[in-house]
């Protein structure tokens, strides 16, 4: 088989080192003028006629764009480091503590916004996870009942 496929990949590089010829001419740039474009090209072909595995590719990524083994990090690792540090970030943003009373349903609630609901969820010991009507339900639990009078699946499990 790999000789079907040698003489198919020498026909290759002969034309490309012959187009590759033709274009170096025109630019001006002129290559030996002793040997001719068909001894070139076919010098070419018998020299790299054995190219059936494919040549390694060196790594040229900076050291502080690899994981811990060496290997470059993916696009998806390297989103995923760049969430946690922005919610790590956002997490850290003080927000005042909640008065309930002001509010007269967990829709008005939901204009705090995620951060603010999760902040607050965390601070009276609720799970804060899900998405933003969730968060304002729950919390708009403790308008009416306290916090031991609620089921165990809306708190937050302890440490």
């Amino acid at each position: 088989d790999d000789s079907l496929y040698e003489g198919d990949l020498r026909d290759n590089i002969v034309s490309a080192v012959k187009r590759g010829l033709e274009n170096a001419k025109k630019r001006g740039r002129e290559g030996e003028e002793e040997k001719s474009e068909d001894d070139m090209a076919e010098e070419a072909a018998s020299s790299n006629s054995k190219l059936a595995k494919k040549p390694k590719t060196v790594d040229t990524r900076p050291e502080w764009d690899k994981d811990k083994k060496g290997k470059p990090t993916s696009s998806k690792q390297e989103n995923a480091k760049k969430q946690d540090v922005s919610t790590k970030s956002e997490e850290k943003e003080d927000y005042p503590p909640v008065n309930l009373k002001k509010y007269k349903s967990a829709k008005d609630l939901e204009d705090l916004g995620l951060e603010h609901l999760k902040s607050e969820l965390m601070r009276v010991g609720l799970k804060c996870g899900g998405n933003i009507t969730q968060r304002a339900e729950r919390l708009f639990l403790l308008k009416t009942k306290k916090l031991e009078e609620l089921p165990n699946k809306v708190k937050a499990k302890k440490k």
